[in-house]
């Protein structure tokens, strides 16, 4: 039997510049993304689904950037169906502009 899990995010960074409003990610048990949907779209998300404060991304290779980088533009991997490449979780950013402040913190999720 395969095994799903759902997570979302206040925000969801796509691809290099591109940024979703809450979205929902499942992924199967081999770490392969089998679905993204906006919350908006998705009014019976599941009660297993796990809600994270921040920011969702692909798994990037500069995991120290500097104060006041933009997230968005270290992303160089598509988040889609299919993607198996690890995703982080970004929390404490600047809310509006997505920037990395000096409380910042990133976990592989």
């Amino acid at each position: 039997m395969s095994y799903h899990r759902s997570i979302a995010a206040t925000s969801v960074v796509i691809g290099r510049g591109i940024s979703t409003s809450p979205t929902s990610i499942t992924i199967d048990d081999s770490g392969v993304v089998v679905r993204i949907v906006a919350l908006a779209d998705c009014p019976h998300e599941p009660h297993s689904t796990l809600y994270y404060s921040g920011v969702i991304t692909p798994v990037i290779e500069n995991l120290h950037p500097a104060v006041g980088t933009d997230v968005r533009t270290l992303v160089d991997t598509t988040l889609g169906v299919g993607y198996s490449g690890g995703l982080l979780l970004w929390q404490n950013l600047s809310a509006v502009d997505f920037l990395v402040t000096d409380t910042t913190t990133i976990q592989r999720i």
